[in-house]
């Protein structure tokens, strides 16, 4: 059965002319029926791309009345222009043709507004495309998209290119074979307070030298990584709730960077958060909890910063520093976590400085390798095995430290390692204070070693 929608299309003279109000007269849309209407029970507007073209032209502002608009081919926009539906549920904009259903490549301005952006059927394509401009993107869906793994194309909701700039705001980015969004090449965005779902890669994606900030977002159930970082792109992450995505919570590849501020980071399937590479970014003030493996993974030559976070009832360890990664981390809170509160290994640096690790399932802090490391002024208690265990031929200075109540050794030093132990606490540990293998050297100066069960001090001979 036909029906009738109407059309607005509100234009805008330049700036040289007065502004002025235009009445806006409703143009009438054929409608006919569709035999595959991706939403049921709902009137289709078959309406070809030169249509929309057509009106957008010169501009000014678009209003689509509710009812699905399939569209007969890619529609591309060239001109600044404003779309405004009648809400992401009731206006729907859909293609089952290859490429992508809408694209913007313009160095002016676009807005988009009360919009679903649907890429239906089984060619490639994104839902929409950003070549450059300023974009402002508010309270629409993007889904669908399909990637052909051969030509590595399609599959992304939202895809921004170029130098463009803009906010996006109050979205859902939801079941698209590749990633909800992908932010790419210069591109400065702001994200701010959307959901990222169910998409089969990533929910949010960096890449290149893109940055800006995303804040506040949604982002579970993704199949791979709730963000990926990748390139050189350095974005302001903060104040996310990212969970129950199948692989890292956020996963930083290459020499990205930036920050990673006050987010949740709970029940991901392998790490809370995973570097790789030459990462370098500032993790500060999250909560890292239940991920399936580490709260955070330091990999390759990764550096950067760990400091005031909440890293708890990990599957593996609270912190994995591997490779030859050299962080800093200090003031964190980490425990519960199923193995070792902290853990370093092959041949990584880095500090650990100030912080309070408790209650671990393994040791406190577990050093192999050729590790070198610094230990100063933090808190070891209550953890399963040891407080601080030392293998191989690691090195590690261990200064101002309070080593208490550990349910095996305070400080266990096995073969060919090597320890400078000063001016520590060592008490009350289930077995001995310090323990060493005879090919172990361990140096301890001004240290006060009390009350551990077994005995404060044994240095095999």
């Amino acid at each position: 059965m036909k029906r009738i929608l109407f059309l607005l299309l509100l234009t805008t003279l330049g700036s040289s002319l007065a502004q002025r109000s235009f009445e806006t007269t409703p143009e009438t849309i054929n409608l006919a029926p569709a035999s595959q209407n991706p939403l049921a029970n709902r009137a289709v507007d078959v309406l070809t791309a030169e249509d929309l073209m057509n009106r957008a032209v010169l501009g000014g502002t678009i209003y689509l009345g509710e009812g699905v608009y399939e569209l007969n081919a890619p529609l591309v926009l060239t001109n600044s222009v404003k779309i405004v539906g009648a809400g992401m549920d009731k206006t729907i904009i859909t293609s089952s043709l290859a490429g992508n259903v809408v694209q913007f490549a313009s160095d002016g301005q676009f807005e988009l507004k009360g919009v679903s952006i649907i890429h239906s059927g089984n060619n490639y394509g994104n839902a929409l495309q950003i070549d450059g401009g300023s974009v402002i993107i508010r309270q629409s869906r993007f889904s669908g998209g399909v990637w052909n793994p051969e030509m590595n194309v399609g599959g992304v909701g939202l895809l921004i290119l170029g130098t463009t700039t803009g906010k996006i705001n109050y979205n859902i980015f939801e079941n698209n074979s590749l990633h909800g969004a992908s932010i790419g090449v210069e591109s400065k965005m702001d994200i701010d307070e959307n959901s990222f779902v169910n998409n089969m890669s990533s929910g949010l994606v960096y890449w290149g030298n893109a940055s800006g900030r995303a804040s506040n977002n949604v982002i579970k159930n993704n199949s791979e990584h709730g963000i990926l970082v990748a390139d050189q792109a350095n974005p302001r992450l903060d104040t996310n709730t990212i969970t129950a995505n199948g692989g890292h919570g956020i996963a930083l590849w290459g020499d990205s960077s930036g920050r990673i501020i006050k987010n949740a980071i709970e029940a991901n399937g392998q790490d809370g958060i995973f570097l790789a590479a030459g990462n370098h970014p500032k993790i500060d003030f999250n909560v890292i909890k239940s991920n399936t493996q580490n709260g955070i993974s330091y990999w390759g030559s990764s550096t950067g910063s760990a400091i005031s976070n909440q890293i708890e009832n990990n599957g593996i360890n609270g912190i994995s520093i591997g490779g030859t990664a050299n962080p800093f981390i200090s003031k964190n809170d980490i425990r519960f976590n199923t193995a070792a509160g902290v853990a370093l290994w092959e041949e990584a640096t880095g500090d650990l400085i100030e912080n309070s690790i408790e209650a671990n399932g393994t040791d406190g802090i577990v050093i192999e390798g050729t590790v070198k490391t610094r230990i100063e002024n933090n808190f070891v208690s209550k953890n399963f095995q040891n407080g601080i265990s030392i293998w191989n031929s690691a090195y590690a200075r261990v200064v101002g430290n309070h080593i208490i109540a550990n349910n095996v050794n305070g400080i266990s030093a096995a073969e060919y390692s090597k320890l400078n132990v000063l001016k520590n606490e060592i008490r009350a540990n289930e077995r001995w204070g310090v323990i060493s293998a005879a090919t172990a050297k361990v140096n301890l100066q001004e240290n006060i070693v009390v009350d551990n069960i077994d005995g404060n001090v044994y240095l095999e001979e």
